[in-house]
C-alpha cells in the first residue's frame, strides 16, 4: 500500500466518526432540552389521583441542606405543590401524582434518581423500582410525575448524581 493511500484511508475513518460523534451530539442535546422541558413544564390532568387527606411526609434534613419531598397532584409554575397528600387513591388500572424536590441550594447535578420501595405485610423494604430524571446544575426545584398500579405504603429516596441521599418520603396508594 502507498502513504498516499493510507493516508486517505485515515482521513475518511476521521470524517465518518465525526460525523458520528456530531450527529450523537446533536441527537443528546435534543433529547435532554425535550426532557427538561417534559420536566418543569408537566401539564396534564390528574384524573385517577384524587387526595384523601392532606398532611406533610416523613422527610428528614439531609448533609446537603435543607430538602423536602412533595407528593402532589400538580406543581404550580413558582415549583410549589398543588393538592400536597401522603395518600392517594387509584383506580385498578393505574394512577399517577407528583414527586415535588424543593431544595435550599441547587442542586448542581445533572440527573437524580429515585429509589422505590415498597413495604410488604411484616413492614419490612422490598425493593420497587428506581427512576432516573435528568435535571440542571442550577435548579432549587424540580418534580417527575410517576404512575402506581398497586396499593401499599411506600418509601421514596431520592439521591443526586454523587449518589448523596437528598430526601426521603412516604406515600400510601389506595385503590379506589
Amino acid at each position: 500500500m502507498s502513504i498516499n493511500y493510507k493516508l486517505k484511508l485515515i482521513i475518511a475513518f476521521l470524517v465518518v466518526f465525526g460525523m458520528a460523534y456530531i450527529c450523537s451530539s446533536s441527537k443528546d442535546d435534543t433529547k435532554k432540552e425535550q426532557t427538561k422541558e417534559e420536566t418543569k413544564k408537566e401539564d396534564t390532568k390528574k384524573e385517577d389521583t384524587k387526595r384523601e387527606e392532606t398532611k406533610t411526609d416523613d422527610t428528614r434534613r439531609e448533609s446537603r441542606g435543607s430538602a423536602r419531598i412533595y407528593f402532589c397532584e400538580d406543581v404550580d409554575k413558582d415549583g410549589y405543590p398543588i393538592t400536597e397528600s401522603s395518600v392517594f387513591n387509584i383506580s385498578r388500572s393505574g394512577g399517577y401524582f407528583n414527586f415535588l424536590i424543593r431544595l435550599s441550594d441547587a442542586i448542581n447535578c445533572r440527573s437524580v434518581r429515585y429509589e422505590i420501595y415498597k413495604e410488604n405485610s411484616s413492614g419490612s423494604e422490598v425493593y420497587n423500582t428506581t427512576i432516573y430524571q435528568d435535571t440542571e446544575k442550577d435548579w432549587v426545584w424540580f418534580y417527575k410525575q410517576v404512575t402506581f398500579y398497586d396499593p401499599g405504603n411506600y418509601n421514596v429516596y431520592v439521591y443526586d448524581c454523587d449518589n448523596n441521599k437528598i430526601t426521603t418520603g412516604n406515600v400510601k396508594i389506595k385503590y379506589r
